[in-house]
């Protein structure tokens, strides 16, 4: 058997949940790995990297994400998408306009509310995202709490 076969499952079709509204967001944690920054030597300061939108177990077709105003709704605060042990571990978190996924990303993407035990709020970004739609997603994120990004050198 080939070893350097990449087993991807089998993803269910979904539906765009017409509830998430195009004027909402979607929070999307960042881990303070290296793969997910490049020191930017024009502005001298790291910048996010389309690694933010990856998902290997998925192929990047579906991204999990936090929906922002009802975790705000629920009187929580965005660090409460983070979770204890991520807070601790310098990670950040952004915001992408769910709109934006709609009408501005092609294809455009999905948006499927996606409740789990550890967040109720979840919600995948599903759709196919080469790489020039991943990095388009990261223009179009706003930070809220920045991730600590590697040294300068990285």
């Amino acid at each position: 058997m080939n070893s350097n076969l990449k087993v991807v499952k089998t993803l269910p079709e979904r539906d765009d949940d017409p509830s998430i509204l195009n004027e909402e967001n979607l929070l999307r944690r960042v881990p303070s790995w290296p793969i997910m920054f490049k020191f930017d030597h024009n502005r001298n300061t790291h910048r996010l990297t389309s690694a933010i939108f990856s998902d290997s177990e998925t192929n990047d077709v579906e991204i999990s994400t936090t929906h922002k105003e009802k975790l705000l709704d629920s009187n929580k605060q965005l660090q409460d998408a983070l979770g204890e042990t991520r807070k601790k571990e310098g990670w950040g978190l952004v915001a992408i306009n769910c709109g934006d996924l709609r009408n501005q990303i092609s294809p455009p993407q999905k948006l499927v509310a996606d409740p789990t035990e550890d967040d109720p709020f979840h919600t995948l970004i599903v759709g196919k995202k080469s790489k020039s739609v991943k990095r388009k997603m990261v223009d179009m994120v706003t930070t809220l709490i920045a991730p600590s990004p590697p040294n300068k050198d990285t």
